[in-house]
């Protein structure tokens, strides 16, 4: 167990020496995988979460491409969060949710994620970016979209949440 715990420290370190996009989303890979030992598992995912915060904008890409196909995003999101200021993240986010749109069903973990990391955000954009996804595939979506909306003083949302009160869906 201890010489496949130096196997991964050794491949992590070689990724992330090397340093291409590539290379820093194949560390991002390792948070898609959860090992059986939990210990184990939450040090070696705060060890890559470390490595990836260290690399700064050199990161970048890697984290945007994973947050664009990969379901488990809590901590590429959280390092996102570390590396860039909260204007450029809700960009971020809100531009990976509309090329997701309400109508993607595959994975609904990816837009439930977006949306809570949204809801911890302060920017007027979110609320807009929000509303086409009341009428998203998945309810667990649809509520954490209720939730985000309306929590936020904004006029439009409130209309929005007020006319789906309204409906017989």
């Amino acid at each position: 167990n201890r010489a496949h715990e130096e196997d991964d420290t050794l491949t992590a370190e070689i990724l992330l020496e090397n340093g291409s996009e590539e290379a820093i989303y194949g560390l991002l890979k390792r948070f898609t995988v959860k090992a059986s030992n939990q210990v184990v598992d939450e040090e070696e995912k705060a060890q890559i979460y470390n490595m990836v915060v260290e690399l700064q904008s050199d990161a970048i890409p890697a984290i945007l491409r994973f947050i664009r196909h990969e379901a488990m995003l809590l901590h590429p999101l959280k390092a996102l969060t570390e590396i860039v200021d909260e204007p450029a993240v809700v960009g971020h986010l809100i531009e990976v949710l509309h090329q997701i749109g309400p109508d993607y069903i595959k994975t609904p973990e990816r837009k439930l994620h977006l949306v809570q990391h949204l809801e911890t955000c302060a920017d007027s954009r979110i609320s807009e970016a929000l509303l086409p996804f009341l009428d998203d595939h998945d309810e667990t979506v649809r509520f954490q979209v209720i939730q985000a909306l309306s929590e936020r003083r904004d006029e439009a949302c409130s209309a929005a949440l007020f006319e789906r009160l309204l409906t017989d869906e």
